[in-house]
């Protein structure tokens, strides 16, 4: 009846769109729209729920054929023979589900141990990669401490030496070469004492033939003339207190590897620039 009706309602608002203004025609137009929807809808839903009927009816069916053949088959066996074969049956599953938990429980304690020993190594492994680090970076760390000392033990060596050789105490009879005084100590030549009195003061390489290697102690001091010196570089040391109180020196330009040693270049008021150009 219902859809009946909803059909004749579509058909009267097509009818009504087909005479009446535009927007008369679109609402009409909408309502025939909604009103085959809402049929088309409620054909799904009642097709839905036959079949739905018809599947709780072939169960049913279903169920009744199983419940009459379980009601012939005990009805044919005997008691006598239907109780042991009840109970045999029921000791089967008590012993499977035993089986089957006794299995379960060994698959999980197996599971357990794989877990907890893969665990372990990971663990292990860690630390070992942590313990190899470490020992890798204290050895390192132990190389380059060792270099330095080794270093500055030479270093010590060296200015140890240079004091040994012409520390305090100074050749009696040193050398004369115009302004310059100077010693032979072995293979090495010492400047010792300089009396000039340039401004501009580059110290000669070699005196009379003689390769300069060492600035003794005291060589320029208190020299007050000097305002710019320039070291040779084959000078490898610059004795203590060399150039102390020069007290118009400027700069002091180092062209080699030279070490210097303790007040070297101290007490020069006006000293601006040391250059080292090696």
């Amino acid at each position: 009846m219902r859809r009946k009706w909803i059909t004749k309602v579509a058909a009267v608002c097509l009818s009504a769109a087909m005479t009446a203004t535009p927007a008369v025609q679109s609402f009409a137009a909408e309502e025939a729209t909604s009103a085959i929807q809402t049929e088309m809808l409620e054909q799904d839903l009642q097709k839905e729920q036959t079949e739905e009927d018809d599947i709780s009816v072939m169960a049913e069916e279903v169920e009744s054929e199983a419940e009459s053949e379980e009601t012939v088959t005990e009805g044919s066996m005997p008691e006598s023979e239907s109780v042991p074969e009840t109970e045999e049956s029921a000791e089967e599953t008590i012993a499977e589900n035993v089986e089957e938990t006794q299995t379960t429980g060994a698959s999980e304690i197996t599971e357990a141990e794989i877990t907890e020993e893969s665990s372990k190594l990971e663990t292990e492994e860690s630390e070992s990669f942590e313990n190899s680090s470490e020992t890798e970076s204290d050895e390192a760390i132990e190389d380059i401490s060792e270099e330095v000392v080794e270093e500055e033990s030479e270093t010590q060596e060296e200015d140890q030496l240079k004091e040994d050789q012409w520390g305090t105490e100074r050749p009696v009879v040193p050398f004369v070469s115009g302004d310059f005084q100077y010693t032979i100590l072995g293979e090495e030549t010492i400047l010792l004492k300089y009396t000039g009195s340039e401004a501009n003061l580059t110290i000669p390489s070699y005196l009379d033939g003689h390769k300069i290697n060492d600035i003794g102690e005291k060589a320029f001091y208190e020299c007050s003339s000097i305002i710019n010196v320039v070291v040779p570089e084959q000078v490898s040391w610059i004795g203590k207190q060399a150039f102390y109180g020069c007290q118009n020196l400027q700069s002091i330009t180092i062209t080699g590897r030279t070490s210097i040693g303790e007040d070297a270049i101290s007490h020069c008021p006006k000293l601006e620039h040391i250059n080292l150009s090696h």
